[in-house]
C-alpha cells in the first residue's frame, strides 16, 4: 500500500523478506465502504527454528522465536552440552550462538 487510491474490490497482497513473519491477514480487500477488510499486517523479526542438537533437545521448541527468547539445550542421560551461555534470538533475526552439542560424557 503506497497511500494511493485503490478501486472497490482491489486486492493488495503482503509478503515480508528476509527473517521476518507476517502479523495479520497476507491478503486484504479494499470494500464498498471504503475501507480495507482487514487492519494491513506488519512484520515481525523472528530467529528460526535451530533444529534439535544430537543427543538432546531444546526447549522451547516453536517454529520461530522473538528477539530476546533464550533457549535451552537439554542433553539425553550421559550427555551435557560444553557451552555454559544459551544461544538468544536477537533484534536482527539471528541466534547470539550456534546451536551447542550435547557430548558423551566419556569424550569431555
Amino acid at each position: 500500500m503506497d497511500g494511493g487510491r485503490y478501486a472497490v474490490g482491489s486486492l493488495v497482497q503482503f509478503a515480508c523478506r528476509g527473517a521476518h513473519v507476517l502479523e495479520g491477514e497476507a491478503s486484504i480487500i479494499c470494500t464498498e465502504t471504503g475501507y480495507w477488510s482487514h487492519p494491513p499486517p506488519f512484520c515481525k523479526t523472528r530467529c528460526p527454528y535451530l533444529g534439535e542438537p544430537e543427543n538432546g533437545s531444546i526447549a522451547p521448541s516453536k517454529f520461530s522465536y522473538e528477539p530476546g527468547d533464550e533457549l535451552q539445550i537439554v542433553c539425553n542421560p550421559g550427555f551435557e552440552s560444553r557451552l555454559e551461555a544459551r544461544p538468544k534470538c536477537l533484534t536482527d533475526g539471528k541466534w547470539s550462538l550456534p546451536l551447542p552439542h550435547c557430548t558423551n560424557y566419556s569424550q569431555i
